[in-house]
């Protein structure tokens, strides 16, 4: 996942400097004392308030950049991808995680 997803970045990075933009500030993650149960469930949350907020930013794209639209639904299939594996590790990992899902 986390290959796929540096992919991902470095190619919205290079689409949004080709369009003039320049790239946010990014906080370095910092290490938690959490467990890894926790350290799951932060990821699916993430994944899942990525996903949340892509519906509207394709909508106000999708007419000036449609190529850049269809390239965010193919990264928004993987971001799906992604919160079912990450969903069943939490299940793995805890039998209780399946009252969470």
């Amino acid at each position: 996942m986390a290959t796929e997803k540096s992919k991902y970045a470095e190619s919205i990075a290079k689409k949004i400097v080709a369009l003039g933009g320049k790239l946010p500030e990014v906080p370095e993650g910092r290490l938690t004392d959490e467990n890894s149960w926790r350290h799951l469930l932060m990821a699916l949350e993430e994944e899942n308030r990525s996903a949340d907020h892509l519906p509207e930013q394709l909508r106000n794209i999708e007419s000036h950049h449609p190529d850049i639209a269809k390239f965010l639904r193919q990264i928004s299939q993987e971001q799906k991808k992604h919160r079912d594996e990450i969903r069943a590790m939490l299940m793995r990992s805890d039998p209780f995680a399946l009252s969470l899902a």
